[in-house]
């Protein structure tokens, strides 16, 4: 028996039921919903034109694969600015004339305000659209890397840091969004799994290039590399990046009309009511597990550099080359998942109109979070006792970061197929929840490990994860009828 003659549901989007092409009568309701405004002369009022037989996206493969890259690439600059001067921070320190905590602070700053400000840009995004969001954003993010470049003082570097988390944080949410606008459901997970890996590279490529660079020219060299690179992003979306917000697209060109959102009113440019997506439980549940992985995930890779330098005595550069390892796994693990689910809901056959429950993005997420809880409980013994050789070391954190992005980006899908029409204000939801809980655990990581030590301290925040793990598993075989008893409201 295969997968799709095992799996049941009903292919309406409300139901939570994944398939391959809703009904007309759905597709009628998208349209009254957006109130789209054809133009008679585009021909797309024809009769004998059938909305259902048209293409999603108007988009070529060439261009959807460009607007995967520049996604991606503007993706990366987050995170990279969060963990791209670890490896300098006792310089920064010294160079500041303050203490290692208030350095890390600027790391929980930036996290705190990449929080917020996500659920500023993604409501402006779905009134005006993308585009506009990632130039303007930017713009905000390269003066927020010369600020830091600048600063000679800790209150000069905080308020920086939140401007330049603020510039970079805008593709949190609608980068996502851009994802979903372009590849239908059955091609999400590949695409969302390439875009998945700028935002997922960052944290441990970062330092190996801002651990070279600041034993070479510098710790505010790092910084003056940031503002090229948010350049090059500014130029590059301004140039090449099109519009793909599907209300604006479908007023333009011939598309299939579904997943098209109405255009939000100003009483609906509200960031409470984008936090108040999680109030469902199942939605809660997902965006607990995802906090709870990427907190533990965000420990290991800053607690790195204090490991790698005191138990193993290594240079700046070959602390940032340590990183690696867990690069490499977050690479394979983003795109390996992505395309394993993908694979699955169409049951091996690239053409099949499948039908089966959302909630097959995660049916084998148990796997992932069985290795990450292992590894990462592993990694705080092995740094407390110190006796694990290096390339032991290496490879745990490899498999750290396979195991995380395994999970979090079939996660990230998951929301994304439940929340179609809102696409980049449900990622800015858990991205709020998730990186207020990073901030936290970037700021009391030194305190616990000088209360209990490495191994105890990664136990405890392995446990939380395996708690949200077993939360997981059970939404995984019965979210569905979860679902029914609270339903999903997509219309605010």
């Amino acid at each position: 028996m295969t997968l799709t003659q095992q799996l049941s549901g009903n292919s309406q989007i409300a139901g939570g039921t994944l398939a391959h092409k809703p009904s007309d009568s759905t597709a009628s309701k998208d349209i009254e919903r957006a109130g789209l405004e054809v133009d008679p002369a585009s021909g797309n009022n024809d009769e004998n034109d059938d909305p259902m037989r048209r293409p999603f996206s108007h988009f070529s493969k060439f261009q959807k694969t460009l607007i995967i890259v520049l996604t991606a690439y503007c993706g990366i600059l987050g995170p990279f600015s969060s963990s791209s001067y670890f490896p300098a921070i006792q310089t920064m320190a010294k160079d500041l004339d303050v203490s290692l905590s208030m350095v890390n602070s600027t790391v929980s700053v930036f996290l705190y305000a990449m929080a917020v400000f996500p659920l500023f840009w993604t409501n402006a995004a779905e009134r005006y659209g993308r585009r506009y969001m990632y130039i303007s954003s930017m713009l905000v993010y390269m003066g927020g890397c010369v600020g830091c470049a600048l600063s000679r003082n800790i209150a000069a570097m905080l308020a920086s840091r939140i401007i330049q988390s603020m510039g970079s944080s805008s593709v949190l949410g609608v980068g996502a969004g851009t994802i979903a606008d372009v590849f239908e459901r059955e091609q999400r997970g590949t695409a969302m799994g390439f875009y998945f890996m700028g935002a997922l590279l960052g944290p441990p490529l970062a330092p190996i290039i801002g651990g070279a660079v600041a034993q070479h020219l510098g710790w505010r060299a790092i910084f003056w590399m940031l503002t090229i690179m948010a350049g090059i992003a500014c130029i590059g979306v301004t140039l090449f990046l099109p519009e793909t917000h599907r209300r604006i697209v479908a007023q333009r060109h011939k598309i299939r009309p579904v997943n098209i959102p109405p255009k939000p009113k100003w009483r609906d440019n509200n960031p409470v009511s984008t936090l108040l997506l999680a109030r469902n439980p199942v939605i809660l549940a997902i965006i607990f597990h995802n906090s709870m992985i990427f907190g533990c995930y965000i420990l290991v890779s800053n607690s790195n550099t204090f490991v790698m330098q005191s138990v193993y005595k290594l240079s700046e550069t070959t602390t940032g080359i340590t990183y690696l390892g867990m690069g490499m796994g977050c690479l394979l693990g983003s795109v390996v998942g992505g395309r394993l689910v993908d694979f699955l809901l169409k049951d091996g056959n690239p053409n099949a109109v499948v039908k089966v429950p959302a909630e097959i993005r995660i049916r084998y997420l148990w796997t992932g979070a069985v290795v990450f809880i292992a590894c990462s409980i592993g990694y705080g013994w092995m740094a407390q006792r110190g006796n694990v050789p290096l390339a032991g070391a290496i490879v745990v954190q490899f498999l750290i970061g396979f195991s995380m992005t395994w999970q979090l980006s079939n996660t990230s899908n998951y929301l994304v197929d439940l929340y179609a029409t809102r696409s980049a204000s449900i990622t800015a939801s858990q991205s709020f929840f998730r990186s207020i809980w990073s901030g936290i655990c970037t700021q009391i990581i030194i305190t616990i490990k000088d209360g209990v030590g490495w191994g105890w301290e990664f136990t405890i925040f392995g446990g939380l994860a395996a708690i949200s793990g077993a939360i997981t598993l059970l939404i995984s075989f019965n979210g569905e009828q979860i679902r029914k008893r609270f339903p999903i409201d997509r219309s605010k």
